[in-house]
């Protein structure tokens, strides 16, 4: 008779799962197991499931008013935590609160975080939205109207916007007057142009034919220039914008456009202007922390 129970012991030892303690340099102790055909497994996800508590704290909360950043901030800061701030097109605060160590040492995985998307107003959505944007006649004087009251009055203007005006030679028209120009143009639709004329001021002198009903073609005086008085940010302060208007004629009709004069520096001055204040001691209402301007790592 042939004994096989060795034939058996072996398989089973070839097929029973070792259970393993895992070590190495910088790294907790894990437990893992050999299978059968001497693969190693990891059981640490089956283990971090039954914690009670996070063997680490990582994810990424998301605000909505940039007091509560700097309150959360302030709560869950630790030594080594940073901010980083864009400027850009979407412009934000995001704090690192496990970051690297200075000068290279103490790496971390820079995955604790705190953002506040900085909320843009509508006003400054809409007009930056169509800054360039060829519109036809009746869609510019119905973008005029229905926007004319955040253009500011001239006497209004700030210091970069009255500065522009002066080296550029132009005036401001006021809210009333790109008010008058709404109308004026959204009268002549259908009318085709007889002549444009631009004038020292800046201004252009447009003359209509008689075509649309119960009009007598009179000329139309275009300003060049207006400027915005409204906030940037959501709820923050009011900015003045210059902002050029312009047209193009051809084959009797007329297209028309604005151009907002550099918004992305307007855009930079008030994010910055929040991120001085973040940025300020915490006795002065600020985080106390460095700040970057940049992106955090990836």
């Amino acid at each position: 008779m042939i004994d096989i129970k060795p034939l058996l012991d072996f398989a089973q030892a070839r097929t029973t799962p070792q259970q393993v303690t895992i070590t190495a340099p910088g790294v907790e102790p894990f437990p893992a197991y050999v299978t059968g055909d001497g693969k190693l497994a990891s059981v640490a996800s089956l283990v971090d499931e039954q914690r009670l508590t996070p063997r680490r704290r990582k994810g990424e909360i998301r605000l909505s008013d940039v007091w509560s950043f700097v309150e959360l901030v302030n709560r869950d800061a630790r030594p080594g935590s940073v901010i980083f701030a864009s400027d850009r097109e979407s412009p934000s605060l995001t704090a690192v609160l496990n970051y690297h160590g200075e000068h290279g040492a103490d790496p971390a995985f820079c995955d604790d975080r705190i953002v506040y998307p900085f909320p843009l107003s509508d006003e400054w959505k809409t007009w930056t939205r169509s800054s360039k944007r060829s519109m036809g006649q009746q869609e510019f004087a119905e973008f005029i109207e229905a926007n004319a009251f955040d253009v500011g009055g001239p006497a209004e203007a700030g210091a970069t916007a009255a500065t522009w005006a002066e080296r550029g030679g132009v005036r401001f028209a006021g809210p009333a007057e790109m008010m008058g120009v709404s109308k004026g143009l959204s009268v002549r639709v259908e009318e085709s142009v007889q002549n444009h004329v631009r004038l020292e001021s800046g201004e252009v002198r447009m003359e209509w034919s008689t075509e649309h009903k119960g009009h007598d073609g009179q000329a139309i005086k275009v300003p060049a220039a207006f400027h915005l008085l409204i906030p940037i940010l959501h709820g923050g302060a009011q900015y003045s914008i210059p902002a050029r208007l312009r047209y193009r004629a051809a084959n009797a009709k007329v297209t028309w456009f604005y151009e907002l004069h550099k918004p992305e520096f307007f855009l930079r001055d008030a994010v910055r202007e929040v991120v001085e204040r973040v940025g300020g001691a915490k006795d002065a209402g600020g985080c106390g922390l460095p700040i970057y301007m940049g992106t955090p790592p990836g």
